[in-house]
């Protein structure tokens, strides 16, 4: 063929993102986003490739975001079962793929359910009386200030500040003067890794249900195990650690300016604060390999801080 004639090479077609080997394991830190955890070993996370799942065909790695089950070599921890029902209702514009609410639904399968707003809580039917929404409205009491038995099932509102209050707004059931809103006497600093405007009592989605059971257990069953559901924090403890870990072994990745409060401190101090490198701050987006492996499908690297009350509140 004649070279001035001859066409241009076709694309290469993006096949699936191959398996990682299952025998390299990712650097970790050995850190924890809140210092009294206790929870359970996660060796089958450090050695998970991407598989195929059997229902819906995606490639993920650790479960599926959109059947919501364990996939490949994943061993979950066995938790018990939760004190209360978590019923998160997911905004329809929050990817599945990015919120840390459903791993509950991965560790806790029976004990939590899950309702994509709009679209499917209008069939919503918990009696009200007996239901819960963690909400920081002004009538929101603290969870160990609630009798214990007048509720079954918690709401937890999974979308951004503004869907939030959209959807409390909006959705009926949740205008029922019967639905009470419930948040935390104490609630912890967040050590999530996405840059919020909030203050550092504002939660990612899953630290909030760890907490809400934290102090459901300290006040209404104060001589059982207080980390018996640690393990809530399972999927996110790997993620921090991971991301922890990666800047840990690159010292020369620059921190992002949007990684600030307790988790930008804890990037310092993993680095060592004393060479200067907390001073020239890049304000580049972070492109680590491992950091996107560790939240690609499946593990979620972004998550809307989850609504709660401030503590001085």
């Amino acid at each position: 063929m004649d070279p001035a004639t001859k066409q241009p090479d076709a694309k290469p077609v993006r096949g699936p993102t191959p398996p990682a080997d299952p025998s390299l394991e990712p650097p970790l830190a050995t850190d924890l986003p809140h210092e009294d955890l206790e929870l359970s070993s996660m060796e089958s996370l450090k050695h998970c490739a991407r598989v195929q799942c059997e229902t819906c065909r995606d490639r993920v790695r650790y479960y599926c975001p959109t059947c919501l089950i364990p996939r490949g070599t994943l061993t979950p921890p066995v938790m018990p079962v939760l004190p209360f029902v978590f019923d998160v209702w997911k905004h329809n514009l929050e990817l599945k793929g990015k919120s840390t609410a459903l791993h509950a639904k991965v560790l806790c399968p029976e004990d939590t359910r899950v309702f994509e707003y709009p679209s499917e809580v209008a069939a919503y039917e918990n009696p009200a009386e007996r239901t819960l929404v963690l909400y920081p409205s002004s009538t929101a009491t603290p969870i160990g200030e609630i009798d214990p038995t007048s509720f079954t099932h918690v709401i937890v509102i999974d979308g951004t500040w503004y869907q939030a209050h959209q959807m409390v707004r909006d959705a009926p059931f949740l205008k029922n003067r019967n639905v009470r809103h419930v948040t935390f006497a104490a609630p912890p600093k967040t050590k999530f890794w996405r840059f919020q405007q909030k203050s550092e009592q504002h939660l990612a989605t899953i630290e909030a249900m760890w907490w809400l059971v934290r102090e459901y257990l300290a006040a209404h069953r104060p001589t059982d195990n207080q980390h018996a559901f640690d393990d809530l924090l399972w999927f996110y403890t790997f993620q921090y650690q991971r991301i922890l870990g990666e800047y840990q072994e690159k010292k020369d990745r620059k921190f992002t300016t949007r990684m600030k409060g307790q988790f930008g401190k804890d990037l310092e101090r993993v680095r060592g604060a004393d060479d200067g490198e907390s001073e020239e701050r890049a304000a580049e987006p972070v492109a680590s390999s491992a950091v996107s492996e560790a939240a690609a499908d499946g593990e979620k690297e972004r998550d809307r801080p989850v609504p709660v009350a401030r503590a001085d509140k």
